[in-house]
């Protein structure tokens, strides 16, 4: 399923991925952003954010599919892909476990798999793992900015998003 995203959504997305402590984004007529930030922001953070807004594109974009997210996601070294499942990317952790936060509509899909992956018939690690690859470009897909250079492992950086065309 391909959502279509327009460029201030995805700003304000990406900004909140950042960490940086927006209240709004608008667009000028003129095509600049205007970001309003929350209070607590410091001025390093508003510095970056004003940074990130003063060359992000003011095209739509759309979700790639799920089966190149999972391309890319399968293409990713061992230690990676144990940073995004393992404690670090906590995708897997929390109670309930991250991935089952998703409110996108992969999260049918991303429960049943992972309801799978607890079984006893699953317990091959290469079973495991294409269930995990699978999970991650899942939740991915729902969350855009997930494996953007995520602070858990900045060398991963997964597109989730592609323009419109």
């Amino acid at each position: 399923m391909t959502t279509i995203y327009n460029a201030i959504t995805l700003l304000h997305m990406n900004l909140t991925h950042l960490a940086i402590p927006v209240v709004g984004v608008s667009q000028n007529t003129d095509g600049t952003f205007i970001v309003t930030y929350d209070p607590s922001a410091t001025p390093a953070q508003i510095a970056k954010g004003n940074q990130v807004a003063s060359t992000w594109p003011a095209g739509n974009q759309q979700t790639r599919t799920v089966t190149a997210i999972y391309t890319d996601v399968r293409a990713l070294s061992a230690s990676q892909k144990n940073n995004i499942t393992g404690p670090s990317g906590d995708l897997y952790s929390g109670t309930p476990m991250k991935a089952l936060t998703d409110t996108g509509p992969n999260l049918p899909t991303i429960a049943a798999l992972l309801t799978t992956r607890q079984c006893s018939f699953c317990s091959a690690a290469a079973d495991r793992a294409l269930i995990d690859n699978q999970v991650t470009a899942q939740y991915s897909a729902d969350n855009v900015y997930y494996l953007s250079q995520p602070s858990f492992d900045p060398t991963i950086n997964v597109a989730a998003l592609e323009p419109v065309p």
